[in-house]
C-alpha cells in the first residue's frame, strides 16, 4: 500500500495542476483505476460484494480527483502570487483586461483567471481581486481548505 500511495498514485496525477480542464470523463477514469489498483492490492475480489465506499475507507486512501483539485487550487494561488514581472502574471493580466474591454471572449480553448478561480475556488475569490488573497498565503491556504472540504462534502 505505500508503494501504491508514494508511486502509482503520483505517477498517475504526475503534473495535474497544469491539466487543460479536467472533464468527467477524467475524473471518472482516475477513480476506476484507484479501485481496481486498491481491490488488487488488497485481494478483494467482486464476489466479495465489498462497496466503493468500505473499500476506501479501510484502505485509508480517498480518491485522486481530490487530489487534483486540490493542487489545482494550490497552484492557482502559486501563479497569482508571482511577481507581475513574471511571464505567468502577464498572461493573467492580459487575460483580465480582454475580460474588462470585452475582448477575447469568443476565442475557443480560451480560460480566463476569472473562469478557473471560478471553478477551482469560489465565487468569493471572483468577487474579491483573486491577486489580493493569493498574496496573503496563509488566507489562500484557509480558502483552499474550505472550498476542498466543501467540495468532498457534496
Amino acid at each position: 500500500m505505500h508503494l501504491y500511495t508514494s508511486i502509482v498514485i503520483p505517477s498517475a496525477i504526475h503534473s495535474s495542476e497544469t491539466w487543460r480542464r479536467t472533464t468527467d470523463k477524467t475524473n471518472r477514469m482516475l477513480i476506476v483505476f484507484n479501485r481496481r489498483c486498491l481491490r488488487d492490492i488488497m485481494g478483494v475480489s467482486w464476489k466479495d460484494h465489498v462497496t466503493n465506499e468500505e473499500l476506501l475507507s479501510s484502505a485509508g486512501i480517498g480518491d485522486p480527483q481530490d487530489t487534483v483539485a486540490d493542487r489545482r487550487r494550490r497552484f492557482i494561488g502559486h501563479v497569482l502570487h508571482l511577481p507581475t514581472s513574471r511571464p505567468a502574471s502577464l498572461v493573467i493580466e492580459r487575460q483580465r483586461e480582454e475580460i474588462e474591454d470585452g475582448a477575447g471572449q469568443s476565442g475557443h480553448g480560451r480560460i480566463h483567471v476569472e473562469k478557473i478561480c471560478k471553478k477551482w475556488v469560489s465565487v468569493a475569490v471572483t468577487l474579491v481581486k483573486p491577486g489580493s488573497i493569493a498574496s496573503d498565503r496563509a488566507q489562500w491556504r484557509q480558502l483552499v481548505a474550505q472550498c476542498s472540504s466543501r467540495d468532498r462534502r457534496t
